[in-house]
């Protein structure tokens, strides 16, 4: 059984009935140069605070990026909108996907199927709304959380408060491939399936 068809399986057995995507190599795999996002974030800094997220950077490769810059937004004021400019200029310039396409169609039989479904992603809002409607699915989400809607992005469970609709956390399951995924959804006390597809087939 494919991963796609073991966390359908999950559903049906656990009887979730609210489910939250991440979205950058979950659903889709931004295709985007990351080297230059952190320099176009460093740039905007003044530079022992460019220093600083640049090294912790380079100390976590590829991963943690989310609890690095919530790091960085709590002990620097310049930031939060250094970040916010340069993710919306970097994304916006090199926008590019590639689908997880059984995935995308996995997303479409839930709908059907009455789940409740959103997106809880680190992305900009622009980024979120073109992927997901190139995808096809805009529509069959209730609701978005992006980067700009919180402060602190995942793992912190602030975009929780945007997401709950009081109901038991039971009911829900967080998807999504990334140790800030997955410490969300610890956070939370949310139950949590990890897509590793993208993590499989970098290369």
């Amino acid at each position: 059984m494919s991963e796609v068809g073991k966390l359908l399986k999950t559903i049906d057995q656990r009887g979730y009935s609210h489910i939250i995507f991440d979205m950058d190599a979950t659903l889709t795999l931004l295709n985007m140069p990351w080297d230059e996002w952190v320099e176009l974030i460093a740039r905007r800094l003044p530079a022992e605070v460019a220093d600083s997220f640049r090294r912790a950077i380079l100390a976590a490769p590829g991963a943690g990026w989310g609890q690095i810059a919530n790091d960085h937004i709590e002990s620097h004021e310049s930031f939060l909108p250094a970040l916010l400019e340069a993710s919306e200029e970097f994304e916006s310039t090199y926008f590019a996907h590639t689908p997880h396409d059984e995935l995308v169609q996995a997303v479409h039989e839930l709908a059907k199927n009455g789940k409740t479904l959103y997106i809880w992603t680190g992305n900009m809002r622009s980024t979120a709304e073109k992927a997901l409607t190139e995808l096809g699915i805009r529509h069959l989400f209730k609701q978005i959380v992006s980067r700009e809607d919180v402060r602190q992005t995942k793992p912190h469970p602030e975009g929780w408060q945007l997401l709950k609709r009081g109901i038991a956390r039971t009911e829900y399951l967080f998807v999504g491939d990334s140790s800030n995924d997955k410490g969300a959804a610890e956070a939370l006390g949310i139950d949590y399936f990890e897509i590793t597809f993208f993590h499989q087939n970098r290369h």
